[in-house]
């Protein structure tokens, strides 16, 4: 290696280690700093409400530093405009992330993440198909933004959300749902979803124990919910009296593989595989879509509990 190739890589180095320590001495003083900020709860305030045309105020907020970022969280949030007396956002707390790279590149404050947390939204489809939310149309909500601008990642949680769909004929029932977690990622060309709705976990609390087995879900997962499958024992007594009370449900899978025709040339006979046979005779779907509401639950519960002490009691 030539003594000027080794003095290139050298320098080059020499460029990449002070750029890492200015960057860790800028990023160090702004979390030194952002200790201070409840400081200015006035100013951040006044600051919001020029910077965004609305009208923006809460009870307190902090700052923190996560791993993705400096962090403002606001508590007793409450957001409106001039265009509808309803309020654009009432919630128990907002946080909003910062990108603190392009903070420090370009020194300009770009959100990279949203929050919400305990929040009611009122949404609706109009006669002309039209979505409203919040008393205003969407796409006067979903602002222009910048075509460079990058993603903003919308976490929700507990969020109570009431739904109209008057385009339909019969002008739709009001519909309430409750939004356990939500996930939303906003670009310039669209905003992708993905919602986890409380009515499994609602289900799964009026049916725990007993005769009942109900789907599993594990710590560190999410259960995708297509259908909510039970277990029961008397499966067919119980679904008939389901049935008679004007409630469907579904059986998917009421022969096990092993006894399907398509298999027969395998030989196997019943009997050989007992666990399997013994979920086809015990599984149920019950009811779940996304406007179920927790009446409607608690009438699926009920009745199937009832159809369960019936048919404990015809075998006495």
């Amino acid at each position: 290696m030539t003594t000027r190739s080794q003095l290139a890589r050298t320098w080059l180095l020499y460029l990449i280690a002070g750029t890492v320590i200015t960057l860790a001495v800028m990023i160090g003083a702004l979390r030194l700093l952002l200790p201070m900020v409840p400081r200015y709860q006035s100013q951040i305030r006044e600051w919001a409400n020029t910077a965004t045309g609305i009208k923006i105020t809460f009870r307190t907020l902090s700052a923190s530093w996560n791993w993705t970022g400096p962090t403002l969280s606001f508590y007793d949030v409450r957001i409106a405009d001039s265009t509808s007396p309803e309020p654009i956002l009432i919630a128990r707390g907002l946080s909003v992330g910062v990108s603190p790279w392009r903070l420090l590149r370009d020194r300009e404050i770009s959100l990279a993440r949203i929050s919400v947390q305990g929040a009611q939204v009122q949404a609706e489809r109009s006669a002309d198909g039209k979505l409203i939310v919040q008393g205003r149309p969407l796409g006067q909500l979903l602002r222009p933004r910048r075509p460079d601008a990058p993603p903003v990642e919308i976490d929700l949680e507990d969020i109570a959300v009431g739904y109209v769909d008057r385009h339909r004929q019969d002008h739709g029932k009001a519909l309430a749902l409750t939004l356990q977690q939500a996930h939303l990622t906003l670009t310039n060309t669209h905003l992708a979803a993905a919602v986890e709705l409380q009515l499994p976990v609602e289900y799964g609390r009026r049916l725990s124990g007993g005769d009942i087995v109900t789907p599993y879900a594990r710590a560190d997962s999410r259960h995708v919910y297509h259908v909510y499958a039970i277990r029961v024992r008397r499966r067919d007594a119980c679904r008939e009296h389901l049935r008679a009370s004007a409630i469907q449900t579904g059986v998917h899978y009421p022969i096990p593989i092993h006894l399907q025709p398509a298999y027969g040339d395998l030989g196997y006979r019943a009997g050989d595989f007992p666990v399997a046979e013994t979920l086809a005779q015990d599984v149920l779907s019950l009811p779940l879509f996304p406007e179920m509401t927790s009446e409607q639950i608690s009438q699926v519960t009920g009745a199937l509990k009832a159809g369960l002490a019936a048919a404990a009691a015809a075998r006495l």
